[in-house]
């Protein structure tokens, strides 16, 4: 599993390892940090920084083989692009995706942004997704209205998912905060039923918090 960092604030993704951890299965996060990617996007734009982190990019794909990627906030647009250059098309936890305009997004508007970006992750087959947001106003209507008004995957129904495996021969104290982290609704895109959708408490920041570390696992584990 890798996760890309791109001017993100960090995850501690020890301690979702520990909560993904049981005696017959683990995951291991590999980190790679896009060096310079905030200040290329804010003085020469989104695709600038983009085209500046490629080969890096390329280049830890080859190196950790990674069955999936995690990214975060202006990471949409790193999947998007790995997407149209045929890097990447495979399973994907995004938190709090942000679209941002670029050679293959359109721009305009915010809608825009997100009806191109969820285009070109469906016409590239990306997938299966595993989306988390926070249940902040900003975060539900920012997010999850947009994505399910512009139409491209049609509504957003219930999902019903079985997380009984996120906590078979867990430790007394991973199971009971993993049974704590269980009572959100899941829901799934209705014409992209391999999109999953869970919202968790907090705003924007809610990946960043430890008290979130298990609710990413379950992401994870998808």
């Amino acid at each position: 599993m890798l996760a890309i960092y791109a001017d993100n604030d960090p995850v501690n993704w020890r301690l979702v390892e520990s909560f993904a951890t049981t005696s017959s299965s683990s995951i291991v996060v590999e980190e790679i940090e896009l060096d310079g990617f905030g200040e290329t996007m804010r003085t020469r734009g989104f695709q600038a920084a983009l085209n500046q982190s490629e080969a890096l990019l390329e280049q830890a794909l080859m190196q950790h083989s990674p069955d999936l990627l995690v990214v975060l906030s202006k990471g949409l647009g790193i999947v998007t692009f790995l997407a149209v250059k045929g890097l990447w098309s495979g399973p994907t936890v995004m938190l709090s995706p942000i679209p941002n305009e670029c050679d293959h997004v359109k721009g305009g508007s915010w809608e825009a942004e997100w009806k191109s970006s969820m285009e070109v992750l469906r016409s590239h087959d990306v997938g299966p997704l595993a989306i988390g947001v926070g249940s902040s106003y900003d975060e539900q209507n920012l997010i999850l209205r947009i994505m399910e008004d512009v139409g491209v995957c049609g509504d957003l129904i219930k999902a019903e998912m079985n997380y009984e495996h996120a906590m078979q021969e867990s430790s007394a104290g991973k199971r009971s905060q993993i049974e704590n982290s269980q009572h959100h609704s899941f829901l799934q895109f209705e014409d992209c039923t391999n999109w999953i959708v869970a919202s968790f408490p907090g705003d924007h920041f809610w990946k960043n918090l430890d008290e979130n570390a298990a609710n990413i696992a379950n992401l994870v584990a998808l």
